[in-house]
């Protein structure tokens, strides 16, 4: 959701004229983006991780 919305302040920034707050969102997509991404990724993959120590993934498969 950040990322769609950060593109659209950027753009309705620089459509605008106002080229210090399009640079400022344009560097905070450049560097928050990808961090929020790979934060992402790996909460995915940390949770995956608990699911097959703690046998979470062989439960659900039996029950259905």
């Amino acid at each position: 959701m950040a990322i769609p919305l950060g593109l659209a302040v950027w753009a309705i920034a620089a459509w605008q004229g106002n080229e210090g707050l399009a640079k400022d969102v344009f560097m905070m997509l450049v560097i928050l983006g990808p961090l929020g991404l790979f934060l992402r990724f790996y909460a995915y993959y940390v949770s995956r991780v608990f699911e097959i120590e703690t046998g979470d993934e062989a439960e659900a498969e039996e029950e259905s």
